[in-house]
C-alpha cells in the first residue's frame, strides 16, 4: 500500500468514527462486558458561611451572662468631696463589672460592652440607648471623672453593649450620694 491509500484508509476511519458510521458488526448486539466508570465530579471545597451582614454584626445581642455592675469605691449614702469646676464637682468612681468583658465601643460583641453613669437617672431598659442624665465611657474605662453638681443625687451605673444598647435594670447599680465641694 502506498502513503496515499494508507492516508485514504486512516481519514475513513476517523470519518467513521467520528460520523458515527454503521457496519454489519455493529448490529450485533453488544458482548457483554465490564461496567463502564461512572463519572465522579470532582470533590469540592466545603460551601464557606455566607458573611454576616452589617445590620447582623451591630444587631442587639441580650446577655446570656449572670454578673452585676457596682460601684467600686462607693456605697449607697456615701459623701463625696471633690474639686469644683464650672459648678461641678469633679467626682472620681471606680467601676466594675462581674460577668462581662468590658471593652472600647466598636463591634458588638456577646457579653461586651462598657459603661454609662446616670446622674439622677432611672436604669434604662433591656435593649434602650441610654441618652438624656447619662455620660457614656467608650473608651472601657474602669476609672473616671464624673461632673457632678454639689448635693443630693442617685448615681446610676448602667452597661451598655457598642452601640449604648442597655443591658437592662439587671445590669445597673443605683445608689444615692451627697456631693461637696473641698
Amino acid at each position: 500500500m502506498d502513503a496515499k491509500s494508507s492516508l485514504m484508509g486512516v481519514v475513513a476511519g476517523l470519518a467513521c468514527v467520528l460520523g458515527g458510521c454503521q457496519s454489519k458488526e455493529s448490529e450485533k448486539a453488544p458482548e457483554p462486558s465490564a461496567p463502564a466508570a461512572v463519572a465522579q465530579p470532582a470533590p469540592s471545597a466545603p460551601a464557606k458561611a455566607a458573611e454576616p451582614t452589617l445590620a447582623e454584626l451591630n444587631a442587639f445581642k441580650p446577655p446570656t451572662a449572670k454578673g452585676k455592675v457596682a460601684f467600686k469605691n462607693l456605697k449607697d449614702g456615701a459623701k463625696i468631696r471633690g474639686k469644683a469646676f464650672m459648678g461641678a464637682v469633679a467626682v472620681e468612681l471606680e467601676l466594675e463589672a462581674t460577668g462581662m468583658t468590658v471593652e472600647p465601643a466598636g463591634g458588638v460583641h456577646e457579653n461586651a460592652g462598657h459603661f454609662a453613669i446616670g446622674i439622677d437617672a432611672e436604669a434604662v431598659p433591656l435593649g434602650a440607648v441610654v441618652k438624656k442624665g447619662y455620660q457614656v465611657y467608650e473608651k472601657g474605662e474602669t476609672k473616671v471623672q464624673a461632673g457632678v453638681r454639689p448635693g443630693e443625687h442617685t448615681l446610676t451605673l448602667q452597661f451598655v453593649d457598642a452601640r449604648n444598647r442597655s443591658y437592662g435594670p439587671e445590669w445597673a447599680q443605683a445608689i444615692k450620694v451627697k456631693v461637696a465641694e473641698k
